[in-house]
């Protein structure tokens, strides 16, 4: 789970670039069906709540890279379900990986 979870982070960075990076209100089919593949692909943690922010996800961003009016409106809310989604990934990863020993205090 651990290498799922490294590549989630790095879809995670991905669609985040591509969303900084858009003009709003201008359409890029290209970039829709990049989110759509990061998507399925960060689907392999097979996490329930992981699988709804992408679907999430998903949704949004049909509408943010569709060229609509409401495109500002959508990437509040696709950077919102993308911060949701890596909040998601750190808790996953907290459960997975050991944490790291504790160091004696120093004197």
């Amino acid at each position: 789970m651990e290498q799922e979870l490294d590549a989630a982070r790095d879809y995670y960075y991905v669609m985040r670039e591509l969303i900084a990076h858009h003009a709003a209100g201008t359409a890029n089919e290209r970039s829709l069906v990049t989110v759509r593949k990061l998507c399925r692909a960060a689907g392999a943690l097979e996490d329930g709540e992981c699988s709804a922010a992408l679907a999430a996800i998903e949704e949004h961003a049909v509408r943010f890279f569709s060229g609509s009016d409401g495109a500002a409106g959508s990437r509040r809310q696709l950077l919102r379900e993308l911060e949701w989604f890596r909040a998601r990934l750190y808790a996953l990863e907290a459960l997975v990986r050991p944490a790291p020993e504790a160091r004696p205090p120093l004197p």
